[in-house]
């Protein structure tokens, strides 16, 4: 697999992971990725994964390909997000 290939893959399966967990989130409240993501997920990321997978959802975002909506950052600089109306 490429890279092209392998980021492809990643922002499908983000997007139909943050699609799927949007539906038990609750309007209004601000959320970080790893809030959003599953236990059994985020615990398996090193700190490069992490950081790569905040980058893919700050773009999936930005393009509204996911139902998020950028809410700022909290004091350690994390992206936060709510969900889109």
């Amino acid at each position: 697999m490429t890279s092209k290939n392998k980021n492809e893959h990643l922002v499908k399966q983000l997007s139909e992971c943050i699609k799927g967990a949007v539906i038990s989130l609750n309007t209004g409240m601000k959320y970080k990725l790893k809030d959003i993501l599953p236990p059994e997920v985020w615990g398996t990321l090193n700190q490069y994964e992490r950081r790569e997978l905040g980058r893919v959802l700050s773009r999936l975002v930005k393009q509204n390909i996911v139902p998020l909506m950028a809410a700022g950052r909290t004091s350690a600089n994390h992206r936060q997000y709510t969900v889109k109306h």
